[in-house]
């Protein structure tokens, strides 16, 4: 299941909540009915739901220089706090831990093939080269920040990282008009980041063209 944040929180509302609004750690989520009757559907069918998480809201990038690859990509500038991020994670995994009449999510994916600029935007690209060490340091925040957070509502609860096929590290090109890096070299920079956190990733294995 695609979870949105800009669709669930497109601005900061506190409480009190209305009906059609999940309360979490004193914010207000907006709650698409359809979602949710599809994660219990899905979980009352026997199945394991994914959720990936993406897509910042215009509130939380305001301090962001990004550069999205063309218009609508604007949701995968990074965010500016990645605190605000893993608050989102966490009230998902709190909603849908299984127990609450709504279903549940098992395994959460944290942004999406975050080893391309033009998924996980840092402000570089289009001309401007990225920083290797800057790029993981801000993915690694905003992964910490969810895994916490969701292992504080779903210990058993699994949380990936998600990445292209460009393995190796001959596709490391930060330079490039559409930066990537590679698997090899992000995942190793992830694992040096995260503590005795336990990782996982979520891969995309497509052929290249």
């Amino acid at each position: 299941m695609n979870l949105v944040w800009a669709t669930w929180e497109p601005m900061i509302t506190t409480p009190p909540c209305d009906a059609s609004e999940q309360e979490y750690d004193n914010r207000c989520y907006a709650i698409n009915t359809g979602v949710d009757a599809a994660i219990a559907d899905w979980t009352a069918r026997g199945l394991v739901v994914t959720g990936v998480v993406y897509g910042v809201p215009e509130w939380a990038r305001q301090n962001t220089t990004c550069t999205p690859i063309t218009a609508g990509f604007e949701i995968f500038c990074a965010p500016d706090d990645p605190t605000e991020y893993g608050r989102f994670v966490a009230m998902l995994a709190y909603r849908y831990n299984g127990l609450r009449g709504h279903g549940r999510i098992a395994d959460f994916v944290i942004h999406n093939e975050v080893n391309t600029n033009d998924w996980f935007d840092i402000g570089c690209g289009q001309g401007t080269p990225c920083d290797p060490v800057q790029w993981m340091d801000e993915y690694a925040a905003n992964y910490i920040a969810a895994y916490d957070g969701v292992m504080a509502e779903q210990p058993t609860a699994k949380v990936l990282a998600s990445f292209t096929h460009h393995f190796d590290i001959a596709f490391d090109d930060p330079t490039a008009q559409n930066p990537t890096l590679s698997v090899k070299t992000f995942l190793t920079g992830l694992d040096a980041r995260v503590g005795n956190r336990n990782w996982r990733v979520a891969y995309h294995p497509y052929a290249p063209n």
